[in-house]
């Protein structure tokens, strides 16, 4: 998931347009410390190019751990039940 994330990061920034991004996890994805701290990383660089982002698959614990990175970075980070709710709110 770091591999991804920092491609994502690059990706982003090559590109350098406005984005935005849709994360679907599975119940085998796990927001270690260390993922969390690089997701943080990765979101500040490129946060001025992201309009909106989803998240959808995670725990009730993963999603106080997003709202926790919301407070701490003003991040635009948004956790959603289903992925069809988060296209909704990602086209809307």
């Amino acid at each position: 998931m770091i591999a991804l994330a920092t491609a994502a990061r690059e990706l982003i920034l090559t590109e350098n347009k406005n984005v935005l991004l849709l994360s679907i996890l599975n119940d085998r994805t796990y927001a270690t410390p260390k993922f969390v701290r690089h997701l943080e990383k990765e979101l500040l660089v490129a946060e001025p190019l992201i309009v909106k982002n989803a998240v959808t698959g995670i725990s009730a614990v993963q999603q106080w751990i997003v709202k926790g990175i919301n407070l701490w970075h003003m991040c635009k980070l948004h956790p959603f039940n289903s992925a069809g709710d988060a296209l909704d709110f990602l086209v809307s």
